[in-house]
Parts: C-alpha cells; structure tokens; sequence
C-alpha cells in the first residue's frame, strides 16, 4: 500500500509561542513617562504650594492661624500618592497591547495639564495681584458672561484644532512642556517637608485683661445701649431700587419703618481693607500695609507718612476710656489682635474661602487638596465649593455668637461685623437650605434674604431679652456689591444705613442729603453718651464734616485680591 500524496491545500498556521513577553516600551521612554507624571502631579497642587510656601509674616495678618505640620503633610503625602497612581496607571498601560487604553491614558494626561492649567491661572491671581481682575470673577464686570464664553469657545477651539492639526506631535510639545519642571517636584517636596517638621507657631490674640464682671461693676452704664451691623458688601441699588420682585425682605422693612434711612450714604472706602479702619477711627484712611499678625501700617488722607493703626484712637478705646463695656464679633480684619485690649469679648474669622489648607488633621487636609485641583473657589462638580462649604459654616459661627452677645444687656456696644451678603454665595432663599452652589452673581440676591433672615434673628433676641426699647440698632455695610457690572452692567458706591434709636426714631425719615459714614465712630460714641437727643441732632451729626462729600467716586478702579498677595510692605485693595 502506497503512501498518500501530501494534499496541496494544506496551509501552515504560525500560533503564538506560549512563552511569548509582553511588548515593552523603551527604558528612556519609560523614565520620561514617570517624570511626567511626578511633575503634573506637582503642578496639580501649585496652588496648595503657594499657599504653603510664600506667605510672609504681613500675610499672617489675616490669618486666623498660619499652615501648620498637617497641612505641610497632607500636601507632601498628597503629592506622593498622585505621583505614584499616575505612574502605575501609566506602566500598566504602555506595557498592554490595547490601543484604546493606551489612548486612554493620553486622554487623561491632557485633562490633567488642563487642570494645571486651572491650577496656574488660581495661582497666578494670588501672587500677582494685578492679574486677578482678569483671571478671576471680576472679569466678568469687564466683558460679562459673553465675552467669557467668547473667549474660552475661541481658546478651546485653537487648542482642539492644534491636536487635530498636529496630534502625536502636539501631545508630545505638551508633555515635554510638563516634563521639564519636573525638577521643581522635590525641590519643592523637600521645603515642604523642612517647613513640617519647623511649623510656624501659633499666632495668640490679644484678650481683655478685665474680667467682665468687674468691668461691668464699675462701668458707666449707658441708658440706650447700642448694636453696630455692618454687613459686608451690602449695596443700597440692588437692596432698595432694583431688587427682583419676588425678594421680600420683611425685616429690613419692619427696621426702616421706625428709623433713619439714608438714601445717598457712602463708605470711606471702596474695601473692607480701608474702609473699616477708617468706620472705627473716624478718619478716611487710604491704604494699609500689614507689617505682621498684629500690626499693620495705614496712610490716613490729609496727612503725610503713616500710622500704626493699633495705636490710634478708635470707638473701642474711646468707650473703654469712658468705662463702657464693649463686644466684638467680626471677620476678615483681625479685630481681637488689633483692639483686644480695648473690648471686654472678642470673636473674630479670617476669610477662609480662599485657603485650601484650613482642616486641623492630615487626612482632611489631603482630601481637600484633591478636591482643589477640580473646583474654584465657586464652581465644583459636587454642587458646592469647598470655600463656599466654609464660608456657610463660619457664619453660622459668627451669627450664633452674634446673637448670644446681642442679648446680653452687660455690653453697652456691640459691633458686628457678618459676612453676608459677600460671595462665595451658598444660601437658597427659596428652600432655606445653604448648600446652593456654583453662582457667581444671581446669588447675591439670596444672600440679602440671609441678611434679612439674620436681621429679624438680631431683632427677635433683643425682644426676647427685654432689650429692645433701650438698644439702638444701626445696620450698614462696609461697601456695595463691587462686582454687580457681572450681574446688570451697573456699579453704585452707596450703602445702606438705617438708624433706629428707641425714643427719637418713631417713623421712617428719609435722609437725601449725600453723606460719608466716616461719621459713624463719633455718632455712636455721642449716641452711648447720651449727647445725642433728637433726629435735628442726629442730622446735624451726619453732616459736620468740613468736607461732607463722598470720599471716592462712584467710578472705582477694579478691585484686586489681597489674599495671600502682600508680596511688598504694601497691601492692596481687595475681594476677599
């Protein structure tokens, strides 16, 4: 028997060795792909650094406290672990055969260098004060909402039509962009690291060395005493003539229907910065350099050099010298280091909004870090920022502290200082709830509902604790919304100011003639001394000034960010 002829249809199938490795990517390109991701990590976290890294001793002034061990820490272990996710993601990737995760991996590099984008832009704010109208919200006073979306459709538009244009090469000038600051990572790891285990330390407050009760024996009791609301960025316009019409503020309403409603008041000033210390000083101060936590430089119009603001003569230590006793809840200004000496309670809180590092433990700290990278102080995909998130929480602080003085008829002043209707804006008028997020202007008309709902919490202790008929209430503010260009193209200077004194007051009077309330410091001290009687007088007060014109134009210059940004021995205006 024959052999079979081999058939001419057989083909020759090559399978796979069984102990076939993987496809590797090159030794240099793997070592580049890990400096990548070491050095967009330490991008991502820039503005957590410049937080950390570059404040001053001026910058301690608005301070509640300076970055502490845990702060330094969370940062150097958030950097660490984003490094070290990005890199295993990208070995795993690079050492598949799958295109798609491969892209996937690209993908995602881009939209981190976006982020650090984000993260330059934030930064850049903060340490040049004179970007910030053009980097953050008030650019929106200069082209509006338009223009914005103008300008970012254009920039997405170039940026999308360069990768499609040049793609691998365009990815490539990308991340040799990132690549090459890699050496700023350990660098900046290592200051970070020194400066945990060398923590700047805490910063005291200056308290009242008399108790209160000895204080209160031997005070002059006044017969009216008195409560200072002063609202920050409270605006007369958009509270009193170009409301919406569904905003009801019964409380504001109830107040002015017994009391002295200014329509054509102006501040001292165009910011919190100079407009307060000249409110409590009597006189118009111009500028204010901070020198450290508890001392602070201002130049007051008229005179020549400058002053030590601690030292001069203010409404505290005028009513301390005539033995009245005074409380003090305030935010943004360090009031307690400043005048504790001269009040008999002292509450203050920095603007926290803008921090990031403002948790007291690690762990916190490091999710917060995280969280930065991919929200604003406004916006964030979760709904609500984490500045807003603080900035609820630290006027719920202030107000539950505001109410237990107000009640107590120990204290013959009581000066408050609140931060409403000031964004971040979080407060839902409409369900009372204070998680409403990512609004950048309509919420200011939420925020003056809270100030309504706050003034009529005011208004209901002073009744409950009988001290209604004997306290005088002046409610004001600082300056107006300076970012209502945003909102309707216009810009007022005036702010409210209502007075109701139980005894004088008995219906609403209007006041047209314009005046500055620089005038407050020496009304309410003539108010606790019982100099001043009647509305005659009261009017004649507010216009005694040689110069009674509004101290600055209703044409202000763009207001910039003080936050973190006194590089010099001069401060600059600011926005919170």
């Amino acid at each position: 028997m024959s052999n079979p002829m081999p058939s001419e249809c057989t083909v020759a199938v090559n399978l796979p060795r069984v102990d076939e490795k993987p496809i590797r990517i090159g030794r240099r390109e793997m070592i580049g792909e890990l400096l990548f991701a070491v050095s967009i990590s330490n991008i991502l976290f820039l503005r957590v650094w410049v937080e950390l890294l570059t404040f001053t001793p001026a910058n301690t002034f608005f301070m509640g406290q300076p970055p502490q061990k845990a702060h330094y820490w969370a940062a150097v272990i958030g950097v660490s672990v984003l490094s070290l996710s990005l890199s295993f993601m990208t070995v795993i990737a690079r050492r598949g055969r799958s295109k798609i995760l491969a892209r996937a991996v690209t993908t995602t590099q881009m939209g981190l260098v976006l982020l650090a984008l984000n993260q330059l832009r934030l930064a850049s704010s903060t340490m040049i004060p004179s970007l910030y109208p053009f980097l953050r919200q008030p650019v929106l006073g200069k082209i509006g909402w338009a223009g914005v979306l103008f300008a970012g459709a254009a920039a997405a538009s170039m940026v999308i039509g360069a990768f499609y244009v040049l793609r691998n090469r365009a990815v490539s000038i990308v991340k040799l962009g990132v690549l090459v600051l890699w050496p700023l990572a350990p660098i900046v790891v290592g200051q970070a690291t020194w400066r945990a285990i060398h923590a700047p330390a805490l910063i005291p407050e200056q308290r009242s060395k008399t108790d209160l009760a000895e204080r209160v024996q031997g005070s002059t009791r006044a017969a009216t005493r008195m409560v200072w609301v002063l609202f920050d960025e409270w605006d007369y316009r958009l509270t009193f003539e170009e409301k919406p019409r569904d905003l009801v503020l019964p409380h504001l309403n109830e107040i002015a229907a017994e009391a002295m409603v200014a329509r054509n008041s102006f501040p001292p000033g165009p910011d919190t910065i100079v407009s307060i210390p000249s409110l409590l000083t009597g006189l118009v101060i111009t500028d204010l350099s901070a020198r450290n936590s508890c001392e602070a430089e201002v130049a007051v119009q008229g005179t020549n050099g400058r002053q030590e603001l601690e030292k001069m003569d203010s409404i505290f230590s005028d009513l301390k010298s005539r033995k009245k006793t005074v409380a003090t809840v305030g935010w943004y200004l360090p009031y307690c280091r400043l005048w504790g000496h001269a009040m008999d309670y002292c509450v203050w809180r920095e603007t926290d909004s803008e921090r990031v590092m403002r948790a007291d433990g690690v762990g916190q700290s490091t999710s917060d870090a995280f969280r930065n990278m991919v929200e604003t102080g406004v916006l964030s995909p979760w709904g609500i920022s984490l500045g807003a998130e603080r900035a609820s929480r630290t006027f719920n602080e202030l107000m539950s502290t505001s109410l237990a003085v107000v009640g107590d008829s120990r204290y013959d002043l009581v000066f408050l200082h609140l931060p409403v209707p000031h964004a971040p804006f979080y407060y839902d008028r409409h369900t009372g709830g204070y998680r409403r997020g990512n609004n950048y202007t309509s919420g200011y008309f939420d925020h003056l509902a809270l100030l309504d709902e706050s003034l009529g919490r005011i208004k209901a202790v002073l009744r409950e604790s009988g001290n209604w008929d004997r306290t005088a209430l002046l409610i004001s503010s600082d300056h107006g919304y300076r970012n209502s260009r945003a909102f309707d193209g216009k810009r007022d200077s005036r702010v409210p100011f209502l007075l109701r004194v139980p005894g004088i007051t008995t219906g609403r009077v209007v006041i047209q003639e314009p005046f500055s309330t620089v005038v407050t410091r020496r009304l309410v001290a003539d108010l606790l001394e019982g100099r001043v009687r009647t509305e005659e007088s009261i009017r004649r007060l507010l216009f005694a000034r040689a110069n009674n014109e509004p101290t600055f134009s209703a044409e202000l210059p763009a207001p910039t960010n003080y936050h973190l940004a006194n590089r010099t021995s001069k401060a600059v205006y600011t926005t919170k």
